[in-house]
């Protein structure tokens, strides 16, 4: 069995190819506790970007709906009101809407973030904000995958970070660059399995969309 500075490499962790030794189980159970809260979070968010991936071809096709009960959310400053196709990512704070309005005769589409209405952030700036528009709905979906990919890719960057700083803060003086690694490898996998799910399904339903 392999061993590292004399103690043998013997315990597994969540999604992480090689072994802990001793002490590095012990510094991995004790910090992943104190980042797990994020970790939980980040996992949910990674399952809503997979949710939406899945769920591309029929976004794209809802969007020739017409609804007889239409729902709309109101961007004050500009009092333009938008039809909601469906919401994309909910959580307790704050959700992401698919939209269109019509602009003397052409469609436009929006992911808009509508906030809890008595949030702060509601009451300083207004109940939603607009992220990103166009007259091409396949391309916005497309963008707006894109970005919050790259918003996962940082949140591992942030989580990693936190556990560093709360290894170098309760064990100073010893190297547990394999205890961040494997913290690493396991938000990397939610990734991963995000976009080997996603990569299949656009296989399976429309060969010309990817993302």
């Amino acid at each position: 069995m392999i061993k590292r500075n004399g103690q043998l490499c013997q315990h597994n962790v969540p999604d992480y190819p090689g072994r802990l030794t001793d002490a590095e189980f012990i510094a991995y159970n004790k910090v992943f506790p104190l980042i797990e809260d994020s970790f939980n979070h980040f996992s949910i968010a990674t399952n809503s970007v997979k949710t939406v991936e899945n769920s591309l071809p029929r976004l794209i096709d809802s969007r020739l709906s017409l609804f007889d009960n239409e729902e709309v959310t109101t961007i004050q400053q500009h009092e333009t009101q938008w039809q909601i196709i469906e919401p994309l990512v909910k959580n307790p704070r704050t959700e992401l809407l698919f939209c269109k309005r019509n602009v003397e005769g052409k469609d436009e589409f929006a992911i808009i973030e509508r906030w809890d209405e008595n949030s702060p952030l509601a009451q300083a700036q207004g109940a939603c904000q607009v992220q990103m528009t166009s007259n091409d709905a396949r391309q916005l979906l497309q963008n707006f995958v894109s970005g919050e990919r790259e918003t996962l890719q940082l949140w591992v960057e942030d989580i990693t970070g936190t556990a560093q700083e709360k290894l170098d803060d309760q064990f100073p003086h010893q190297d547990l660059e394999r205890v961040v690694a494997a913290i690493s490898h396991r938000c990397m996998k939610q990734i991963e399995a995000e976009k080997i799910t996603a990569h299949a399904q656009s296989q399976n339903h429309d060969r010309p969309i990817r993302v």
